[in-house]
C-alpha cells in the first residue's frame, strides 16, 4: 500500500509539472501574441475570478493525475514488468508464466507470451530429455567412479599446482576432521572443493613435498613419489603418499594425496619394541645364569656331587625359564608386527642441499658439505628424517652457540654415517638423550613423533662424538643402513594426463583457476561463496537478541555443494520468546548442552575463509555477527552479497523481494523454511539463478554487483 500511494503521488507530481509547463507556455505565447490592452483585460479577469479558476485548475490537475496514473498502472508499469519477466523465462525459470494486471491489451499480450513460454518449455524439456538420454552411459561410469572413490579404504585428495582442492573422498574427510559429541568441539581443518590444501596440512610440508617431486622430475628419476607424516583427527597420525599428476609433456599438473591412518601401526611397533626389550632382558639373564653354572663346572671338574647337582638344577631352571619366555611372547614371530612407513631411496647430496637452504633461510646458519658425490644414497622417510636433522641442528646451534656446521658422509661397513660437525663447545651425552625424548620441532614445523621414534623407524642410531683428527671439533652422527639392506616399497605408477580429454571421466579438474585475495575484478561465476543464514531469539540484535542457529553451504564453480555444509545450534544463554519458537521451531531444550557463540563463530569463520558471503537480507545477519566481534574476537571481513538487493537490481519493477516471492519467481523450492540450513540452501539456489540475469544487465564482476546493489532502495535498510 505504501508503494502504491507513493506511485500515485508521483503521478500527481508529474501532472502538476505538466500543467505548470503548459501554463508557462501559454503565458509566454499570450504575451507575444496579444496587445497590452488584451493582456491587461485577461489579467483583470483572472484576478476577479481567481477562486473558481483555481478550483478548476485543481480539478483538472486531479483528473490529469488520475488519467496518468491509470495509463501508468494499465500500460506502462505492466510493460516494464513484462520486460523483466521475459528475462526470467529464458535462462532462469522456463515454467514461469505471466500474471500481470493491466488493460485488456496487456492481458492479451500476457496470454500470447504464456503460449510462447509453454512452447519454449516443451522444447527445452524435449532437448533435456534427449541430452539426458545421450549422457546416461557417461553418467553411469561417473557414478561408478564416484562410488569407488567414496568407498576406498584410503583417503584421497586431488589438488592443482597452486594447492586448490579439486576432489576428495569421504574417507579423507573423516581422517582429517571430526566432531566430539561430548564437547561439540569440531576440528578447524575444513576440507572442501576450492579450499586450499594448506588449510589441511602444514604449508611448509606441502611446499617441501612439491619441491622434492619437482627436483626428481628435473633429474628424470624413475620414482618421483614423495611421502610425509602429518597429524590427523582425534590425535591420529597419518601417512601421506604424494603422487604427482603429469600432463602429456611430463610437466607437473597436480597432486594426488593418498592418506592412511598409521596410529595403530605405530602403537603396535611401540608394543613390539617393549616386548623385545623385555624378552632380551629375560633371555640375557637366563643365559648368564647358565653360562656361569657351566663355567663353574668346567673350572672345577672334581667338585662334590651336591654342588654339581645344584649347578645342574640352575641350568635346568634357566632353560625352562627361556622356554617360558618364548612361549609367553608369540608375537615376536608375527610378521604383521613389522609393517613400516615406506623408506624412499634419496641422494644424500639432494638431502643436504635442502637442509642447507632451509637453515640459511630460517635460522641464519651456514652449512658446508664435505665428502659428497652423486653416488651416495640413503633410504629415508623424507619429511620426518629431514625434520629430525633440522631439529638436531637447531639444538646444536642453541646449545653450542655455533653459526656454522659441516655436513659429511662417512661410508661404514653396513651403515652410512651422516655427520653434523662443528667447532667450539662440546655437548654432553645427557643432552642428546634429552633431545631423543622430545617431539620434533623446527621453527613453526612440528611432528608428534620423538627423535628416538624417527631413528628407530629408520633402523638407525644416533650418537655424539669428539673428532680424533680435528682439535675442538665435535659431531653428531646418524647411523643409517645402506640402501640395499632395506627393501624399498614399490612405488605407485604416475598419473599422466593424455593430450586429449579422457573419454568418460571428463571432470576438468586440472583447468581450474587458483584462489586469489583480489576478488573485486573477478567474474562472479569464478568466485567461491559461502551462503549462510542465522536463526535468532528475536529481531533486535542491539537489544540483546542472540544467535541460536547457524547454517551455511558453499558454492564452488557455479555449483551448490550439498556435502560441504556448516550447521550448528547455539546455546544463547538466555530465554527464547514463544513468538520466535513458533517461527523457527527451535525449542529451548534443543539448545541445552550446545556450544556457545564463542565456540561456534571461530569455526564458522574458518568455514567461510577466503570466500564471498551471500545472505538474504544480509544487513540483519551481518549486524548480529558484528555485535559479537568484541566478545568472540572474530571479525568477518569477507565481501558480502545480498540476494534481496540483487533481486531489486534485476527486478526493479517488482514490489516483493522477500524470500518466498523471489523463490516463486525463480522457480526455487524452499525446503525447511525458517531453519538456518533450509533458508541458506534456498538462498544459494536463488543466487545461482541471479547470475545469468545479472549478466544480461552487463554486471559480470563482484565490483559491479556491489555497486549495483548499493544503488537500490533497499540498501538503505539498517539494523
Amino acid at each position: 500500500m505504501k508503494r502504491r500511494g507513493h506511485k500515485f503521488w508521483q503521478a500527481i507530481a508529474l501532472s502538476f509539472a505538466a500543467w505548470l509547463i503548459i501554463c508557462v507556455g501559454f503565458a509566454v505565447w499570450f504575451k507575444a501574441q496579444l496587445s497590452p490592452e488584451a493582456l491587461g483585460f485577461l489579467l483583470d479577469l483572472f484576478k476577479d475570478h481567481f477562486g473558481p479558476l483555481l478550483i478548476l485548475a485543481v480539478l483538472l490537475l486531479l483528473v490529469g493525475a488520475l488519467f496518468l496514473d491509470s495509463v501508468l498502472r494499465k500500460y506502462i508499469r505492466p510493460l516494464r514488468k513484462i520486460t523483466e519477466q521475459i528475462s526470467l523465462v529464458n535462462p532462469t525459470n522456463p515454467s514461469h508464466r505471466f500474471e500481470i494486471a493491466g488493460a485488456a491489451e496487456i492481458q492479451q499480450l500476457c496470454d500470447r507470451l504464456n503460449e510462447g513460454a509453454a512452447h519454449y518449455e516443451s522444447l527445452l524439456n524435449d532437448i533435456e530429455s534427449r541430452v539426458n538420454s545421450a549422457r546416461a552411459h557417461s553418467e553411469e561410469e561417473k557414478n561408478i567412479l564416484a562410488a569407488i572413490m567414496s568407498e576406498l579404504p584410503e583417503g584421497v585428495i586431488v589438488c592443482n599446482p597452486g594447492g586448490q582442492i579439486l576432489l576428495y573422498n569421504n574417507r579423507a574427510r573423516l581422517l582429517l576432521s571430526s566432531l566430539d559429541d561430548r564437547s561439540h568441539e569440531k576440528s578447524l581443518r575444513f576440507i572442501g572443493l576450492g579450499r586450499s590444501i594448506f588449510e589441511v596440512f602444514d604449508e611448509n610440508l606441502i611446499r617441501h613435498t612439491i619441491d622434492q617431486i619437482t627436483a626428481k622430475l628435473e633429474h628424470n628419476e624413475p620414482d618421483v613419489v614423495s611421502y610425509f607424516v602429518s597429524p590427523g583427527a582425534e590425535n591420529t597420525l597419518l601417512r601421506a603418499e604424494a603422487v604427482p599428476v603429469l600432463n602429456h609433456r611430463r610437466h607437473f599438473s597436480g597432486l594426488i594425496l593418498i592418506l592412511s591412518d598409521i596410529t595403530q601401526q605405530l602403537e603396535s611397533q611401540n608394543y613390539l619394541n617393549l616386548t623385545l626389550k623385555s624378552f632380551t632382558r629375560g633371555i640375557r639373564a637366563s643365559f648368564a645364569g647358565i653360562r656361569s653354572a657351566i663355567e663353574t663346572i668346567l673350572e672345577y671338574p672334581h667338585m662334590d656331587a651336591t654342588r654339581l647337582e645344584t649347578l645342574k638344577q640352575i641350568i635346568h631352571k634357566e632353560s625352562l625359564n627361556i622356554g617360558e619366555i618364548l612361549k609367553r611372547d608369540p608375537t615376536l614371530s608375527s610378521h604383521a608386527m613389522f609393517n613400516q612407513w615406506p623408506l624412499v631411496r634419496v641422494a644424500v647430496r639432494d638431502l643436504f642441499e635442502i637442509l642447507q637452504a632451509r637453515c640459511r633461510q630460517r635460522i641464519q646458519l651456514k652449512i658446508q658439505m664435505e665428502n659428497l658425490n652423486a653416488e651416495h644414497y640413503v633410504s629415508v622417510d623424507h619429511s620426518s628424517f629431514l625434520l629430525a636433522l633440522l631439529t638436531v641442528i637447531q639444538q646444536i646451534q642453541t646449545t653450542a652457540g655455533v653459526s656454522e656446521l659441516t655436513c659429511r658422509l662417512t661410508p661404514l661397513k653396513r651403515f652410512v654415517g651422516l655427520d653434523l660437525l662443528w667447532s667450539g663447545h662440546p655437548i654432553k651425552a645427557d643432552a642428546m638423550r634429552a633431545w631423543e625424548t622430545q617431539p620434533l620441532v623446527f621453527e613453526k614445523e612440528g611432528l608428534s613423533l620423538t627423535l628416538r621414534e624417527v631413528i628407530d623407524h629408520h633402523h638407525g642410531e644416533i650418537g655424539i662424538y669428539a673428532s680424533r683428527r680435528l682439535k675442538n671439533t665435535f659431531y653428531v652422527r646418524f647411523f643409517l643402513p645402506v640402501p640395499y639392506l632395506i627393501k624399498p616399497e614399490k612405488s605407485r605408477s604416475l598419473t599422466i594426463l593424455p593430450e586429449s580429454r579422457p573419454e568418460f571421466y571428463d571432470f576438468d579438474m586440472f583447468l581450474q583457476a587458483g584462489q586469489h585475495p583480489e576478488f573485486e575484478n573477478r567474474k562472479l561465476a569464478k568466485l567461491t561463496y559461502t551462503v549462510f543464514d542465522l536463526e535468532t531469539t528475536g529481531l533486535n540484535p542491539a537489544e540483546g537478541d542472540e544467535i541460536i542457529s547457524v547454517g551455511a553451504i558453499r558454492i564452488v564453480n557455479g555449483r551448490l555443494l550439498q556435502n560441504e555444509r556448516f550447521e550448528q545450534l547455539v546455546d544463547p544463554r538466555r530465554s527464547i520468546p514463544w513468538t520466535s519458537v513458533r517461527i523457527h521451531g527451535i525449542h529451548p531444550e534443543m539448545l541445552v548442552g550446545m556450544p556457545t557463540i564463542d565456540e561456534v563463530l571461530p569455526m564458522f569463520h574458518d568455514f567461510a575463509k577466503d570466500t564471498i558471503l551471500v545472505a538474504h537480507n544480509a544487513a540483519f545477519d551481518m549486524r548480529f555477527l558484528q555485535l559479537k566481534e568484541g566478545q568472540t574476537g572474530v571479525r568477518f571481513v569477507n565481501p558480502v552479497l545480498d540476494t534481496l538487493l540483487l533481486s531489486a537490481v534485476v527486478h526493479p519493477s517488482h514490489e516483493d523481494h522477500n524470500l518466498e516471492a523471489i523463490a516463486k519467481r525463480l522457480g526455487v523450492r524452499i525446503l525447511a523454511r525458517h531453519t538456518a540450513m533450509g533458508d541458506a540452501v534456498a538462498t544459494g539456489e536463488m543466487f545461482l539463478k541471479f547470475l545469468p540475469l545479472l549478466s544480461q544487465q552487463q554486471i559480470f564482476t563482484l565490483k559491479e554487483a556491489l555497486a549495483a546493489s548499493r544503488k537500490t532502495f533497499y540498501a538503505r535498510k539498517q539494523f
